[in-house]
């Protein structure tokens, strides 16, 4: 458990939809981030509580419950004091 909470993790995460209306989201951290969940209403993650070294990436998909609407939600991490917004991105090909 970490000692200290940090004001910055760089923690990120960025969603690009599939076409069944889940989401593929990739968490990214520049520092230690301890217990990172997900609070995105109306979405399950497959993952949630995973830690993430520092510059690590976690892929995750956010499954969408009954009645789920556009997604909108963020990260957080037990060690910082912000949460992170998820980000919609486009798909590349």
């Amino acid at each position: 458990l970490p000692r200290e909470v940090g004001a910055d993790l760089g923690l990120e995460a960025s969603a690009v939809a599939r076409p069944d209306g889940a989401f593929d989201v990739t968490v990214r951290a520049r520092r230690f981030a301890y217990a990172v969940s997900f609070d995105a209403p109306g979405y399950v993650p497959d993952q949630n509580y995973f830690h993430l070294e520092p510059g690590g990436v976690q892929q995750c998909v956010l499954q969408p419950g009954p009645g789920a609407r556009s997604l909108s939600g963020s990260v957080s991490a037990t060690n910082a004091h912000a949460q992170a917004r998820i980000t919609i991105a486009t798909a590349t090909a």
